[in-house]
């Protein structure tokens, strides 16, 4: 793990170099902000858009804050963050042509929902700017590059360390939606993989939850016939996200999900968690906005995919790991900590565009 440590340190270092060297070059000369052709593409300190999710996603904050520490670490770039005011296709619609009015030199997209995204995509294909995606790979020739999340890994991790999360529990529930699509059923199986060999912890019941599923009904109705299990594991983490989990919950159980940001954190604290598996949600704005960079200044290092990687975050584990997720964000930890919110405010009419 050191020797990859270190490897990562000098490459890192090699970027700075270079674009120290391509900042010193570009401050002693008059400056384009056209985005007219593929061979008249703005200097590095014009700028890169982030059409991040919208403010009430759970990831939103942390990817944010990753792509505005980027641009403090490396002046002379500028970076501006794009939010949907909502999750729909109109908003994300909407984002988009406010970025592509910036004028700027690459925009990073964050994709949630492929098939919802695919317009946006086809839309700044024509725009004539460098694309980096993140989130869900959408595998889109028009893409410079890729941020993904290496949820599949997670969901590995998840099913071997099931006995330790258990924590002396014997017993789960699962409710995954491997009817969904390709990529849910790919977890499912990952997960499966290793948590079928974990003897010391037993499988009660499996729910495919589907695309229609209330999950928060399901879930009642599996502790109404298990009343005992210890733990319940789920693949998607939105019905954690929308509602208390001590409403969801059998009298003993906890629960363990695919992520591990901040929204969540208090259920780990308070004992209605046992594990989340997740990302630092910042080093997926931060890489996004590098990669960005390698595009316009043409360098072969940036094309291709990236992989995020997830890790388990327990009780003990998380006051660390939560101090490393505020350092990737640029943000503050002590906030991070604090507890959720009983409820959001409404999310404004139009997109917010922030430096």
């Amino acid at each position: 793990m050191a020797g990859k440590t270190d490897d990562r340190a000098v490459a890192r270092l090699i970027r700075v170099a270079t674009y120290l060297v391509i900042g010193l070059a570009v401050t002693g000369c008059e400056r384009n902000s056209t985005v007219s052709s593929p061979g008249n593409r703005p200097a590095p300190d014009e700028l890169i858009v982030l059409i991040g999710p919208s403010a009430s996603h759970a990831r939103s904050a942390g990817i944010a804050g990753g792509a505005r520490r980027f641009a403090r670490e490396y002046p002379p770039l500028r970076v501006q963050i794009v939010t949907p005011s909502d999750n729909s296709a109109a908003a994300l619609g909407q984002a988009t042509r406010e970025a592509v009015a910036l004028k700027p030199g690459a925009i990073c997209l964050f994709v949630e929902d492929v098939a919802a995204v695919r317009p946006v995509i086809n839309e700044l294909s024509q725009a004539n700017v460098i694309l980096v995606t993140m989130g869900a790979d959408s595998r889109d020739a028009a893409a410079y590059a890729h941020i993904g999340i290496d949820t599949e890994g997670a969901a590995e991790l998840l099913g071997a360390r099931l006995e330790d999360v258990a924590a002396g529990k014997k017993s789960y529930l699962l409710v995954h939606g491997s009817s969904v699509g390709e990529r849910q059923r790919r977890l499912y199986e990952r997960f499966m993989l290793k948590a079928r060999s974990r003897y010391g912890v037993t499988l009660l019941e499996e729910q495919d939850a589907g695309s229609e599923t209330n999950v928060a009904e399901l879930l009642r109705e599996m502790f109404g016939r298990f009343k005992h299990a210890g733990l319940v594991v789920t693949l998607d983490p939105a019905v954690w996200l929308k509602q208390p989990a001590s409403e969801l919950l059998g009298d003993n159980a906890r629960f363990a999900t695919l992520s591990a940001t901040p929204a969540l954190w208090e259920c780990l604290r308070s004992g209605e968690a046992a594990a989340l598996v997740g990302p630092l949600d910042g080093e997926i704005g931060f890489q996004a906005v590098e990669t960005a960079l390698l595009g316009i200044t043409k360098s072969k290092e940036g094309t291709g995919r990236r992989t995020v990687e997830c890790e388990l975050v327990t009780p003990a584990t998380l006051d660390d790991f939560a101090r490393r997720y505020a350092e990737a964000a640029g943000l503050n930890v002590d906030e991070l900590l604090k507890p959720r919110a009983t409820s959001q405010p409404a999310p404004t009419s139009r997109p917010a565009v922030t430096p």
